[in-house]
């Protein structure tokens, strides 16, 4: 993953020194308990930054959830239906490449195309 300028900036100000102790020396105790507060917490998510974000989405049936997904993800990843259309958990992670993999009840798993994902959804969306 690219990292940001927003990235930079706080990794600058929490692992350079120079630019702590410059920061430090500007402002009075009060916020310097508040910048050595947040500077380790800011280090715990700079540690964390290319760990993957997990996102559980649940709801009653025809709650718009797939619809959420598709909106956070910018394009139609999960059908969306006037009746119950995914009835099955779906993992949606980023790649390089636009697959799907299904893993069945017995354990094996199939590559597929987003559309043939789709289709079969679609095939089992009643039963």
């Amino acid at each position: 993953m690219e990292k940001s300028a927003v990235y930079d900036v706080l990794e600058l100000l929490t692992r350079d020194e120079i630019v702590n102790n410059q920061l430090l020396s500007l402002m009075n105790e009060s916020e310097q308990d508040i910048m050595s507060s947040n500077r380790e917490d800011l280090k715990q998510l700079l540690n964390r930054y290319d760990e993957p974000l997990n996102v559980v989405v649940m709801g009653e049936v025809k709650a718009g959830k797939s619809t959420l997904i598709n909106a956070m993800v910018g394009e139609k990843v999960s059908l969306v239906g006037a009746t119950e259309t995914t009835a099955a958990i779906i993992e949606i992670t980023n790649g390089s490449e636009r697959q799907a993999t299904v893993i069945r009840q017995d354990h094996s798993k199939e590559n597929l195309t987003i559309a043939e994902l789709h289709r079969i959804l679609d095939q089992h969306k009643d039963g």
